[in-house]
């Protein structure tokens, strides 16, 4: 579940249906942009973009080395409901995890500069 006390607030820390392990695409921002520009650039259907609280957990656990370092966090689209959130997972100095979670609403605009990356399901390129 989410660590963030504002993924708690918004009642976004629910327990998913089991799901399957899914393949995936590591991506790194090549444009400034907010969520909806990072994930509007790869198609319209922000559903085939996410992946269940469970697939993230699992991708950290195995696949550590692709988040991203130095403070930079690495996106993954989640939806609980009809609302969807991004959680952005951190590598701490000490190498310690920090999770965040912000709307996919947010304003806020992510720097390329950061090489900033996120991670969508193989497929959804396909779908999108």
């Amino acid at each position: 579940g989410c660590l963030d006390r504002d993924c708690r607030d918004w009642k976004a820390n629910v327990r998913g249906y089991p799901t399957e392990a899914q393949n995936v695409q590591v991506h790194e921002m090549t444009k400034d942009g907010t969520f909806e520009q990072i994930y509007g650039g790869l198609g319209d259907n922000l559903d085939v973009m996410c992946l269940s609280q469970a697939q993230i957990i699992q991708f950290v656990k195995k696949h550590r080395k692709w988040l991203r370092e130095d403070g930079y966090g690495t996106f993954f689209l989640f939806k609980v409901g009809d609302e969807f959130f991004v959680a952005v997972v951190f590598v701490r100095s000490g190498d310690s995890l920090r999770a965040n979670v912000f709307r996919f609403s947010n304003d806020f605009v992510w720097y390329a500069e950061d090489r900033r990356r996120f991670v969508v399901p193989q497929l959804a390129l396909a779908s999108a």
